[in-house]
Parts: C-alpha cells; structure tokens; sequence
C-alpha cells in the first residue's frame, strides 16, 4: 500500500513539472486540459493498483472511472421537462430552480443545492438559481482526435516512469492500460470542455465538489471568463481530517470555499498548505469562509426504527471508481459482518441503515445467512429517540446530523485518513472511538468483546457539544 502511494506522489510531482515545462516553452500542447484530467488520472492509478490482480493478463480493460463518464450526464435536458419542473415549484418560496433560458447570468448559479448553500445564500443577501446540469452539458458520443492521443502518450510515459522508479512489477503492462484509457479520459474532457467554452457562464459559479467533473470544467471555463467560483463544503467536510487529498481536489479553481464551521476552515486552510508542490494551482489564492446551518428540529419525521442500536455503514467500492479513504468492499464486508454477528451474539435488537448509494447486492451479501432487520427510509425521515448509532466512518452526512440531534455515537475509526489532533481529542468527548488495527494478511484483529462498556460510554457522552461547536454550528434563527 505504502509503494503505491509513493508512486501515485511522484506521478503527481512529475506531472506538475512537465505541466510546467509546458507553460514557460509556451508549447502547443492543451495544458489547461491537462490540469482538468489531473483529479482523474490520480483515480486511474488508484483502480490499476487495486485491480491489478484482475487486469494484468488482459489485453485492454475499460477502468471503473470511464465506465462511470461514459454514462454521464444521466439527467434530463429537455426544454419541456425542464419547464414543467419549473411550473410545478412556482409557487414554492424555497425553490430557486429555473430553465436555464429563464436565469440571469448575473446572479450566482449552482447544479447542487444544499443546507450549507442556502445559509451561504442568506449571509451574501443574494439568490443563488439552480439549474439543470444536463442543459449544459450534452451527452457526447466519444470522439477521440490525434491530439488526445498524443497528451496521453506524454502521460503514459510519466506513469511508466514512477513504476519503473519504484520497481514495480509488470509496469509495461501497467501503463499500457494507463494509456488506454487515459485517451479516453482526455477526449471526454475535451468534448465536454470545447462544449462550454462556447456558451455564456455565470459571473458567480457556487459549486459542489470538485471531485464531480462537471463541476470541475464549468469552474474552469467561469474562471477563464473572469467570473469567480465558490465551493460549497459537502458531507461532514475535509477541515478535521489531516490530509492533501482533497484541497488537491478541490481548491484550483476556488476564489471562496465554504464550510459548516471555523475550525473545519482552519483545517481546510491547513490542509491547503501541505505539500504545496502537489497542487496544479498552487498561486491560485482561495478564501477560506464558514457559515453556520439551520436547526433540523423543523424537519418532519414520520418514522420509527423500533430498535436500541442502528449500524449506519459506510460507503461500498462496488463498481465505482476507487478513492484513498476506502478499503475493498471484501474487506469492509468482513469487518462488517462481523460487528452484526456481535450484535446477535449479544441477543441486541439493531437493525441496518446502508449508505444511500449501496446497491441490493451489497446488503445480500452483509445478510447472507443471517437476521438482519434493514433501515431503507432516509436518515432524516425517522424520529431518532434514544437509539446508540454505530458508525465506521465519520465522513458522511448521516454523521453530522447524528452529532447534531445529540445521538450516542459509537465510531469505528480506521487509520486510512487520520484526524487532526485537535479533531480527535473533542471528538472522543462526544462519541464512544473505537480504533481499528488493521492487518491486510489477516483481516480484523479484536481481543475482547467490541463493544464491552461502548453502550454505556456512549450515551454519557452524547451531551457534549464541544465538537459540534467547533465544526458543525447550528444556526438557531428563526428566520
């Protein structure tokens, strides 16, 4: 694991510097389209070495990455749709949809709304539209030009490099599926690119993640038309966590970024400023903001889990691409299944809640043999009472809204991204943290009973709200 992660680092440092190379011999190779891909060649990389097993004794293989753009956009853009959508919600004073014909580009337009984006909207004084992302971008058949292959050739190249700097095995074989599917990857961000370059952008882009390539472009192309771009925070943040991934991901094309609490920026901020050298952008100046969210004690919740203990899981690999924070759905399955098999052990009445993108296959799986009663309404739907949640990661909403109703919390913390110090002292005074020793030869290593005290531990320290102050403040207004 460690092998590859030095490798993908020096990919990345090579990357940057023949980027670099590039821009000062004023060459004519597309390097603004270079630095879009870079986020997904790093995804590209991480599915080879994950894969390798399965790939190496194949000709060509289609990576998860493109299997996912190649189906992309799914939504719906037709004018007529997208009116009747807006004739529906006329009347709603909290909808900001509109038809993209009948949006002023001066006022900021988002594809993504959320809680954090409305606070954000109230605190500017301004109206953020919505609009449909799919009257933007068209899905393209793929047609690959000489030029893509010839900016994939250069990448291929830096790739076989890092392997063979690192000795790795097979890294002819390696790159070669690196380069197949890095033509790919390069000729749909071209097609996509080329489309909005030719329409008229907001003057204020307020974005979701980085990580969605959409995004990603339509920040790029407001960018480049003197417009200014605000990433709006998503999920529990990146702030507590200490780690480059994702300001690496998220910051490049960033006037402002928006999180749900000060320290989640200060730790943004800091985050920012690791290894700088692995940043694209790295003069790219970015303002880092908080505001806080509303109270969710308004929202209506008409259902019961009927149970003491609800497992809330994390989320599966399945077909998607692969990320540093995940392990393999074989491995988290195991872990999984054994923490269920506890619960029955101890006669506990639980039930299941999947991540929302888990597929029926996955939960076969985690049940196979087993009782299990399982949770499919979302997490805001149901009236939580004194039920204990069990998580195995903090990086879900399903996590921030668990702190913020003053839920016991028992966390299961794996060591693959840690916390900032900071972080994980105040966290440990709001919920039960049990960590996690990994052994990748021998599975999950558990001397006593996982959850000997953590019930009872659990509910003591489910009133202190020092964490929630710190990253996830409530705005208690009542306008």
């Amino acid at each position: 694991m460690k092998i590859n992660k030095l490798i993908l680092n020096h990919f990345r440092k090579e990357y940057i510097s023949f980027i670099s190379k590039e821009e000062n011999n004023q060459t004519n190779k597309n390097i603004d389209l270079m630095k879009l891909i870079y986020h997904d060649l790093s995804t590209l990389i991480l599915e080879i070495f994950s894969l390798k097993k399965k790939i190496v004794k194949k000709k060509k293989i289609v990576l998860p990455r493109i299997k996912i753009l190649n189906k992309l956009p799914k939504a719906k853009g037709n004018f007529f749709y997208q009116i009747n959508r807006y004739i529906k919600k006329i009347f709603d004073t909290g909808n900001f949809y509109k038809p993209k014909l009948f949006i002023n580009l001066e006022n900021p337009l988002t594809f993504t709304p959320s809680d954090l984006l409305i606070s954000y909207q109230e605190k500017r004084n301004k109206i953020c539209f919505t609009s449909n992302l799919s009257e933007w971008y068209e899905k393209k058949k793929n047609c690959i030009k000489e030029d893509d292959k010839n900016i994939s050739e250069s990448i291929k190249v830096i790739f076989e490099n890092s392997l063979i700097k690192f000795k790795k095995k097979n890294s002819k074989k390696l790159s070669s599926i690196f380069y197949f599917n890095c033509i790919f990857l390069t000729s749909w961000f071209r097609q996509h690119k080329e489309t909005i370059e030719k329409k008229k952008t907001p003057r204020e882009f307020w974005s979701g993640t980085m990580g969605n390539p959409f995004n990603r472009i339509f920040a790029y192309v407001v960018r480049k038309n003197k417009g200014k771009v605000t990433i709006i925070d998503h999920g529990t943040g990146s702030g507590f966590y200490n780690t480059i991934e994702d300001s690496l991901i998220e910051l490049d094309w960033a006037d402002t970024f928006v999180t749900f609490g000060p320290s989640l920026a200060k730790g943004m901020k800091n985050n920012a400023r690791i290894n700088k050298t692995l940043r694209l952008n790295r003069n790219n100046v970015t303002k880092f903001l908080w505001v806080p969210t509303k109270s969710q004690s308004k929202i209506k919740r008409k259902k019961f889990s009927n149970v003491d203990i609800v497992y809330v899981l994390n989320q599966h690999i399945e077909n998607n691409a692969n990320t540093t924070d995940l392990y393999s759905d074989e491995f988290m399955i195991s872990f999984q299944r054994k923490i269920i098999k506890e619960l029955i052990d101890k006669k506990i009445n639980f039930a299941l809640k999947p991540h929302p993108s888990s597929s029926n296959k996955i939960i076969k799986k985690l049940s196979k043999g087993l009782k299990i009663k399982v949770i499919k309404s979302d997490f805001n739907d149901i009236l939580w009472k004194k039920e204990i949640l069990v998580f195995d990661t903090p990086h879900t909403s399903a996590f921030k809204d668990a702190l913020r109703i003053g839920a016991p919390i028992i966390l299961f913390n794996f060591p693959r991204v840690k916390f900032h110090d900071k972080a994980f002292n105040l966290l440990k005074k709001r919920c039960k943290v049990i960590n996690i020793d990994v052994n990748f030869k021998k599975d999950i290593e558990s001397k006593k009973s996982i959850f000997n005290k953590s019930l009872e531990d659990s509910i003591k320290l489910a009133s202190n709200k020092l964490f929630e102050k710190e990253y996830f403040p409530i705005n208690n207004s009542s306008s």
